[in-house]
């Protein structure tokens, strides 16, 4: 399951979540979260927030004199760079779901210095660095960021998000990349996905999805796929031989392996949690039988920002799955998402947050000027989509004055 630092060993590292999503607009198309891009294409709108050093981080390089692990019974500080006083209440109750397995604890500082420092800048970036390597930066900078979450956000994704940038931050790593997994990779496939949908070149991805954490610079326990610190893994990307959902809770690999990281206040089974972890033997993850054959026909489902649109989000749900993509005018403003899905028909819902501009006239002093100003638009839509061939389509999205929200739905591309 989880895989975290030796203790005295010298590290430090920021990591990147991705988490599959999905955007919206009047014509509208899809993608997912762009991570510290590496590569020309990928440069464009690389958020601004994310520490020095991380393009080295996400790759496991040493670099820096930190342990990962913090004191056993500390108490970590918390200060926010924003967001409001709901989302930050939200974040601490999801947090704290740590702290009633791992032996710590966290408090909300105002001021001053904090050990770790969470911001909100809506740039489609979540990420956090690892374990104490936070309280040894720049106290003016975020150590962590939630590019994604706002008020409007569920509090399944709040929860799901918050979870897994937290258990960063005590200092876990990617479960998808623990030593003791060897999940079955379509290499070609996972190149081919995350240079589509990412940007990320050949480096960038074998980095942050398929490489495995050095087993002489870590501890870890056996691979957990339930773990809330794995990427989702869609069955094209291991030629269907293997596949893994969204985790969206602690598993109880997680509880357990944290209680063993920070000993002292959880125990299952009477038994105690101050067992050192070990590094066991390498396993391989259970691999499914190979699917029986289907026919599965290609449905790409397309979306593009409007012309005065400044940025959206949009979460699809359907076929048991949830897409989010995320689009920006000074980033990624069209994407193409391509469905593989059986003969059938499949029921769906739409969730968007669109972010549009222009300007208005307004009267200061007896002289009329024009004055930027944005506004952000909500909007919602379900329907049944019927599969029986290959198809192109396209999210559309119409404005109802009286609930001033978007009506949106999936038609045949124009």
């Amino acid at each position: 399951m989880l895989i975290s630092f030796h203790s005295g060993r010298t590290y430090i590292l920021t990591l990147m979540i991705f988490f599959g999503v999905f955007s919206i607009a009047s014509a509208q198309h899809i993608h997912t979260c762009t991570v510290i891009p590496s590569s020309p294409k990928a440069s464009v709108g690389v958020p601004a927030n994310i520490p020095d050093g991380a393009q080295k981080a996400v790759s496991y390089k040493p670099g820096g004199t930190f342990n990962s692990q913090w004191s056993v019974g500390s108490t970590l500080t918390v200060k926010f760079f924003g967001g409001s006083s709901y989302l930050q209440d939200q974040v601490m109750r999801y947090a704290r779901e740590w702290t009633q397995y791992a032996n710590v604890n966290f408090r909300v500082l105002s001021s001053g210095t904090a050990d770790i420092r969470v911001s909100f800048t809506q740039n489609g970036a979540s990420w956090s660095m690892v374990g104490t390597s936070s309280a040894h930066t720049d106290q003016n900078r975020p150590s962590m960021n939630f590019g994604w979450l706002n008020d409007r956000t569920s509090d399944y994704e709040i929860k799901r998000t918050v979870l897994h940038e937290f258990g960063h931050a005590l200092g876990l790593l990617h479960e998808h990349q623990n030593p003791a997994g060897g999940i079955p990779w379509d290499e070609a496939a996972v190149y081919d996905h995350y240079w589509r949908t990412q940007g990320w070149d050949r480096q960038m991805t074998y980095n942050n999805v398929m490489a495995t954490a050095e087993r002489d610079a870590t501890q870890y326990s056996a691979y957990d796929r339930a773990s809330i610190m794995h990427y989702p893994v869609a069955a094209q990307l291991t030629g269907g031989r293997y596949e893994v959902g969204m985790n969206s809770e602690l598993s109880e690999t997680d509880k357990m392996y944290i209680a063993r990281m920070y000993p002292g206040r959880y125990t299952s089974s009477g038994r105690p949690t101050g067992i050192p972890v070990s590094n066991p033997p390498v396993s391989t993850p259970p691999v499914s039988a190979p699917p029986t054959r289907v026919t599965n026909y290609r449905v790409q489902i397309n979306n593009a920002l409007g012309k005065q649109q400044k940025s959206e989000t949009v979460q699809l749900f359907i076929a048991d799955k949830r897409y989010t993509i995320r689009l920006a005018k000074d980033a990624r403003q069209r994407q193409q998402l391509n469905l593989d899905l059986p003969k059938g028909k499949y029921p769906y819902r739409v969730v968007v947050s669109s972010t549009y501009f222009g300007y208005r006239k307004v009267r200061v002093n007896g002289v009329v000027r024009r004055e930027y100003a944005e506004i952000e638009i909500p909007g919602d839509g379900r329907g049944i989509l019927t599969v029986d061939g290959s198809e192109s389509l396209t999210l559309f999205g119409s404005y109802d004055e009286a609930s001033q929200r978007l009506k949106v739905y999936l038609g045949e591309s124009r």
